[in-house]
């Protein structure tokens, strides 16, 4: 019996058992920390450094980001007040998702 080309070919190729075991493993092993509760006096401080806050100021900025927190440095493109969101260099922030402000 001859075999095509393809069908001898498609017999040495890699077979994995487990599909999806691997993304799996991965998953499970990213660590998800909660978000903060802050306190009435934080919550204050911020509001006082968000007023202060200009567009093209260079700012670093902590804030949670679904599962972690993250800090980012850059220039505040967009402050909108309105529906509590800053632009940061093309990354838009939820200002209820911030936990610090440093105005560099």
């Amino acid at each position: 019996m001859l075999m095509i080309r393809e069908e001898r070919a498609r017999l040495f190729m890699p077979f994995d058992a487990l599909t999806g075991f691997k993304e799996a493993l991965k998953e499970k092993e990213k660590v998800h920390i909660d978000r903060k509760e802050l306190s009435d006096e934080v919550n204050e401080e911020l509001s006082m450094k968000i007023k202060a806050m200009d567009i093209n100021k260079i700012i670093e900025v902590t804030y949670y980001d679904g599962d972690k927190y993250t800090k980012i440095e850059g220039k505040v493109n967009k402050i909108d007040k309105l529906n509590r969101r800053i632009i940061i260099d093309s990354k838009e922030i939820n200002l209820f998702d911030v936990i610090g402000i440093e105005i560099v």
